[in-house]
């Protein structure tokens, strides 16, 4: 009879695979467009030296007058043409040459700044994959837990409330303890929802840091969720 294999199998979690999966995938998206706007940029550096190249050899070859060297060895009765136009031809190709490579480098430049909007839309694309991705991780959060443990919680605060109420009715128009009471009541304590000042609370912190840490690592825990509601026992003069 074979012996059962006791080693504990890794337990695969199919969402943070997706994430490592579109986390690599962004950054070759953005290693590919970082590689796009450097060749642009270094393209960009060899057109201008190169037209620097080309215009310098225009200058000379204008101050070297060839034409004067061409009168003043026909003068002289030399009749080799090959010899005679040979400086006047070295320069030409010395200048055609310069103009190919200026060109060869204008071409390179528009390859590379073609490159940066479709590789920019590809990185676009694949940081949205790394954003839905971390939405669906988000998503084995004990959410069900954090609701009910929410939900008791509630059920608490307004039967405390409930509470603080009716003691009030019963307590002296201006004691120390009616006014307490009231001004406890008063307080919007949910307020902050509609003004959006629940995302300044520190309970909030954690998860934030965790969402942002799972966009660049598959592996970032998420925060644990206490689920036990705390449970205040009023005294009996109705005071905390």
């Amino acid at each position: 009879m074979a012996k059962p294999n006791l080693k504990l199998a890794t337990v695969r979690d199919p969402a943070r695979e997706a994430l490592g999966d579109a986390i690599a995938d962004a950054e070759t998206a953005r290693k590919n467009l970082d590689d796009a706007r450097a060749a642009a940029a270094k393209a960009e550096e060899q057109v201008w030296a190169a037209s620097d190249r080309v215009t310098a050899l225009r200058e000379n070859a204008a101050q070297a007058r060839p034409a004067d060297a061409i009168v003043a060895a026909l003068a002289a009765g030399n009749t080799a043409i090959a010899e005679i136009d040979r400086p006047a031809a070295e320069t030409r190709a010395k200048i055609e040459g310069a103009e190919s490579e200026l060109a060869a480098w204008r071409r390179a430049r528009e390859a590379a700044e073609a490159a940066i909007p479709v590789r920019e839309n590809a990185h676009e694309w694949a940081q949205r994959r790394v954003k839905d991705a971390v939405a669906e991780v988000m998503r084995t959060a004990d959410i069900d837990a954090l609701i009910a443990s929410a939900e008791r919680a509630r059920d608490t605060l307004v039967e405390q409330r409930c509470q603080l109420m009716e003691i009030s009715e019963a307590l002296p128009h201006f004691s120390p303890e009616r006014k307490a009471v009231e001004a406890h009541l008063s307080h919007a304590f949910l307020m902050h929802e509609a003004t959006g000042g629940w995302r300044e609370h520190p309970v909030v912190a954690p998860w934030r840091n965790a969402f942002d840490q799972l966009h660049v690592d598959a592996s970032a825990p998420l925060p644990a969720i206490a689920t036990e509601a705390t449970v205040v026992i009023l005294p009996a003069n109705g005071r905390e």
